[in-house]
Formats: structure tokens, sequence, C-alpha cells
């Protein structure tokens, strides 16, 4: 098992993007380049900076790309929104999204607290 599997970070923003991509799946042709390709990317960004800054040996190392992940979350909350709003996805999935990347986000900085303390 890799060592960015056995963060919780790491597994919940996963889950994340496996929701998100299940969640798009249906979106019509023509946003394949806007909202699905969007979302997707911000959801992908979590978990793969995650393991990429977890590679990286140091903490100090792993720190901006944790800060990265913060910002796809954000990001992926605010697509998450809008798709909702122009009817691609329905309001609970919607809201599912949402309160998963902040349960995300709420990891993420704790985890950047314990890094930039050490």
């Amino acid at each position: 098992m890799p060592e960015f599997e056995k963060l919780a970070v790491w597994r919940e923003a996963h889950e994340l993007a496996v929701t998100t991509y299940r969640a798009t799946r249906d979106f019509p042709i023509e946003e394949r380049f806007g909202l699905t390709s969007q979302m997707r990317r911000a959801a992908i960004a979590m978990p793969a900076n995650i393991a990429e800054g977890k590679g990286r040996g140091t903490d100090s190392e792993f720190a901006p790309f944790v800060r990265v992940a913060v910002g796809s979350a954000f990001e992926l909350q605010a697509l998450s929104l809008l798709a909702r709003d122009v009817d691609l996805l329905d309001p609970d999935t919607a809201m599912q999204m949402v309160t998963q990347a902040a349960a995300v986000i709420k990891m993420l900085t704790l985890l950047l607290r314990r890094l930039q303390e050490e």
C-alpha cells in the first residue's frame, strides 16, 4: 500500500473524486469540455496533490500540495452549486458533494496546520 493511501484525507478526497465522476457521467455531451471536465479536474486534483505531496519526503515540501488540494476542494464546491443551479445536478447530489468537499477542506486544513508546526 502506498504511503498516501494510509492518509484518511486522501481516502476521503479519493471518494469525492469517485462521487464526482459518477455524478457527472450523465451530463450532456456539450458539457464534456465545460462543467464535466472542470468538475472532474478539480476532484482529481485533491487526491493527486495529496499523493504527490506525500511523496516529496518533507513536511515543508508537502504543505504547498495540501494548499492546492484545499483550493481544488473549494473549486469543486462552487462548481457543484453551479451545476445544481443550471439543472445538471439534482440538489441532493450537489449538497452531498459540497458537504463531502467541506469535510475534505477541514481535514486538509488540520493537516496543513500540523505540517506547519513541525
